[in-house]
């Protein structure tokens, strides 16, 4: 845990984890569960250098945004990833 917790803060790379609100039932339509992914998603825990990159000083300031806070839902591309990330059964390849 003290490595992880060492890797997080020091990386120079953007990380965060998400947590949910509730569970997403995989078996309902991708529309459906996309629909669930943005009330339901939201930051658990995020470093320093992605508060950086979104002009924030400190990771614990981003804790608590939900995917509406920082995705553009009208964005085909972001669109296009997050369909591609759910038929991939929540798995980034």
């Amino acid at each position: 845990e003290r490595r992880y917790c060492t890797l997080f803060e020091l990386s120079s790379e953007g990380i965060m984890r998400f947590g949910y609100k509730q569970p997403i039932p995989v078996d309902l339509s991708v529309d459906e569960q996309l629909d669930l992914c943005y009330q339901s998603i939201y930051i658990a825990e995020a470093n320093n250098a992605l508060a950086q990159m979104f002009g924030r000083e400190a990771g614990e300031e981003l804790i608590g945004l939900t995917l509406n806070d920082f995705h553009d839902r009208n964005s085909e591309v972001t669109q296009t990833t997050m369909r591609d990330w759910i038929n991939n059964r929540y798995s980034c390849h």
